[in-house]
């Protein structure tokens, strides 16, 4: 299990309040089952803070009613106690 903390910002690096996080498992690679899901709403100044066990999942956000998908995470046993979603984002590709 891994704690994913951090700041979630714009481009200009002012953070984002009220954003809603979502991790969608990806399969059964890990102890989480292909399509749960799990969110997470970034508090004043867009600070987020949740667990995830271990397992491949896909991150998307919630903003101004927009669903937008950032990436991958993937965590694992090599993934370190603490990190933040910057660390471990592997991000979509145009």
């Amino acid at each position: 299990m891994a704690q994913v903390l951090g700041i979630l910002t714009n481009p200009l690096g002012v953070g984002l309040e009220n954003v809603k996080i979502t991790f969608k498992s990806e399969g059964l690679t890990g102890q989480v089952p292909k399509g749960v899901a799990g969110s997470v709403t970034t508090g004043v100044s867009g600070a987020y803070d949740f667990n995830l066990v271990e397992g491949s999942y896909g991150v998307s956000v919630l903003i101004c009613n927009a669903n937008l998908s950032l990436g991958k995470v993937t965590i694992d046993s090599n993934t370190p106690a603490t990190v933040t979603l910057t660390d471990i984002l592997v991000p979509v590709t145009p």
